[in-house]
């Protein structure tokens, strides 16, 4: 596969997409796939986004046209707002030039844009990220702090979610992206054909992932100690309390590494949980959270570390993501080491540029130990990394392919 697919003119396609994110989003294939490679390839995305508090009187984007529905403090009106918005953007189609209507992680949109599309008849297709439904039900049963009303609010939407999904949207959908090959048989396994079911895996841009044009950034808490790296959601759901039993592992046999979680949690309740987990170890002296930073400036937080981690809980939502995380690692040039999730367990293969061992604390702490105390076995994977990137993961390759999948959606469907 090229590195540098080669731009064949063609003709623009124009797709009309639903995001559920406010704006701006801070999601890569959002940003990086729909609003800068995707367009070198003739095909053009407006979205549907709600406005966030970070918007900044921002009003386009460098994808297409730019829908931008009003927040509000309240989650209700938010929700209800944007869906307000979508239901009033896809009954104007019958105006506009569109070529294809997608909907992203929305099984509730996904409903009202599929009649819509069948009224208008234009191609509909579905982007599943992450079983957001199947999310919601798993939260409902497993958040032992949440209040009641809440769980069975959770518990609601995930239920009707689910069966909006797998019984109305995805089998009447032109077609269906999802987020791995894992993803896909799940998608199977409920009764969609493979073949109209494609896997999009997560990339870097290979523009912005270059370690040679930023300066890395070493936490003032680290001190003069050797840096391990998590770079992500501090969400419950990601079960980091077993990164803390890792780490105290190794802290054991060096006691000069400082464990840096460089993000936070999409719910406070879940950097409550985190921190007293942290409390409750005594590990206060060897952990770091930076919270929420600017991409740029995370990222360099990556670059002053010595190696990166990649911890991934086996689970049925888990088990079918395709880790961000990982592939900005390698695009760094860092060792990682990574559980052995199946999207994982392919790049790590691929590349060779980390140690990929199962979900055991001994396992990961053991091989946290042997990058940190083989400088050569360090050095050698780091620069595997970057040039397995640039030909299999970068969005300028996947957005390359991508665009002719639209293409063909659009030529054959309805």
């Amino acid at each position: 596969m090229s590195s540098t697919p080669t731009m064949v003119k063609a003709r623009q396609l124009r797709i009309l997409s639903f995001v559920p994110d406010g704006f701006p989003t801070f999601r890569p294939d959002v940003t990086t796939l729909f609003g800068k490679y995707l367009p070198k390839y003739g095909v053009s995305t407006d979205i549907v986004v709600q406005a966030n508090s970070s918007n900044e009187g921002e009003t386009s984007w460098g994808g297409g046209g730019l829908h931008l529905c009003p927040g509000s403090t309240s989650s209700l009106v938010r929700k209800i707002r944007l869906f307000v918005s979508a239901t009033v953007a896809v009954l104007r189609l019958p105006g506009k030039d569109v070529d294809i209507v997608q909907v992203r992680d929305s099984p509730f949109v996904g409903a009202v844009w599929l009649l819509a599309s069948w009224l208008w008849r234009k191609p509909f297709v579905y982007w599943m990220s992450y079983p957001m439904s199947e999310d919601l039900l798993a939260r409902s049963r497993e958040d032992k702090s949440a209040r009641l009303f809440k769980k069975l609010g959770w518990w609601l939407r995930g239920w009707i979610g689910v069966h909006l999904l797998y019984k109305l949207v995805l089998p009447n959908a032109s077609h269906v992206f999802v987020q791995s090959e894992r993803m896909r048989d799940d998608v199977h396994g409920q009764g969609i054909p493979r073949e109209k079911v494609t896997p999009v895996v997560m990339g870097v841009d290979p523009e912005e992932m270059d370690a040679s044009r930023l300066t890395p950034i070493r936490d003032p808490r680290v001190g003069n100690g050797r840096v391990v790296a998590y770079l992500g959601t501090l969400s419950r759901i990601r079960g980091l309390d077993f990164l803390l039993d890792v780490h105290r592992r190794v802290t054991k046999v060096e006691k000069d590494v400082v464990l840096l979680l460089i993000g936070d949690a999409d719910h406070p309740s879940d950097r409550t949980w985190l921190e007293r987990e942290i409390h409750s170890r005594g590990m206060q002296g060897c952990v770091c959270i930076t919270g929420w930073l600017p991409r740029e400036e995370a990222t360099r937080y990556v670059l002053g570390a010595d190696i990166a981690v990649s911890p991934f809980k086996p689970s049925f939502l888990l088990d079918s993501c395709s880790p961000t995380k990982l592939v900005e690692y390698l695009a760094l040039g860092k060792a990682v080491v990574a559980s052995s999730q199946p999207d994982q367990k392919a790049v790590l293969q691929g590349s060779q540029a980390g140690l990929c061992v199962p979900h055991e604390v001994d396992a990961f702490a053991n091989a946290i130990l042997e990058l940190l105390s083989n400088g050569s076995l360090r050095a050698d994977m780091e620069s595997r990394g970057p040039p397995y990137v640039r030909s299999v993961r970068s969005y300028s390759v996947i957005a390359s392919h991508l665009s002719e999948v639209y293409r063909h959606i659009a030529a054959t469907a309805l």
